[in-house]
């Protein structure tokens, strides 16, 4: 089937070389499709993207009283430097916050870098710095790692997700995932707080209680039979929106055990629209 559909693929591809080789594309563009007045082009928004993807590594040897390790801390941010005519100050700075928390400082390359460079909290000994990890670690090798990246965007929001993972030895890793959106008419984080009403949770819990039972074709009442630690899931802060979905995420031991990882609860907008705020109404439901 591979084969079928790479050769199918062949055959179309190599008439369209050829005949932009011999100048035939575009002949047959001016001749068949039609000129597009000023007017129409007047039709298409756009507003300018600009980022750049940052990423930093340090490798250490690790010396403590009875052994040696052996360390590597990384990260790496899509960072946003222009939504179009949109202020992004608040984005970056909870980009920031989140990915580095106690390592912030005033811009993203700083706080990069003291993030790859605090050995100690690993408390795995004194630290020496090295070129690279060598081959010979194997089970000594440990590592700790921070990844920020855009999610989706489009010119209403924009949705990041920070990650966090590390392993220390044991059994696995451990990671999380931190996802928002920001509204950038409002230039604001959404969250639990500006994204429904007041006095409207216990509601939109039982919402989000009966979507993850039908996510995993189970009654409401029965979740604990699916695995979760009990049918009475709470509401997560950890609130976005992805594919028009309003999402709640959970990380893994949130609700349920390591081995049934992250879950996103999907909610259709429209089964919240009478607890929504005017703000994320606008945002959800035009």
């Amino acid at each position: 089937m591979n084969k079928l559909k790479i050769a199918l693929a062949g055959s179309l591809i190599a008439p369209a070389l050829l005949l932009a080789s011999c100048g035939g594309a575009s002949e047959s563009t001016e001749s068949s499709v039609p000129a597009v007045s000023t007017a129409e082009k007047g039709e298409i928004s756009s507003f300018a993207v600009r980022e750049n993807i940052k990423s930093v590594s340090r490798s250490y040897r690790m010396v403590g009283e009875t052994d040696t390790c052996w360390l590597k801390v990384s990260t790496t941010v899509q960072w946003p430097e222009q939504i179009g005519d949109a202020d992004i100050a608040s984005l970056q700075d909870t980009i920031m916050a989140t990915a580095y928390r106690t390592y912030r400082a005033n811009d993203i390359d700083a706080s990069m870098l003291n993030y790859v460079a605090d050995t100690e909290l690993y408390e795995l000994g004194t630290a020496e710095r090295i070129d690279s990890i060598p081959s010979k670690a194997g089970e000594k090798s440990y590592y700790a790692s921070v990844t920020s990246r855009l999610l989706e965007l489009n010119t209403n929001m924009v949705t990041c997700q920070v990650s966090m993972s590390s392993f220390m030895g044991g059994a696995h890793p451990n990671s999380m995932s931190v996802p928002f959106t920001y509204d950038l008419k409002n230039g604001t984080v959404l969250n639990l707080g500006n994204m429904f009403r007041e006095g409207t949770k216990a509601e939109v819990t039982d919402i989000v209680r009966t979507t993850l039972a039908e996510q995993f074709g189970v009654k409401p009442s029965t979740l604990v039979a699916a695995g979760f630690f009990t049918n009475d899931v709470a509401l997560s802060d950890l609130v976005y929106v992805a594919n028009g979905m309003v999402t709640f995420h959970y990380n893994a031991y949130d609700i349920a055990p390591y081995s049934m990882g992250a879950i996103d609860v999907k909610v259709a907008p429209w089964l919240l629209e009478e607890f929504l705020t005017p703000q994320a109404a606008a945002l959800l439901l035009k």
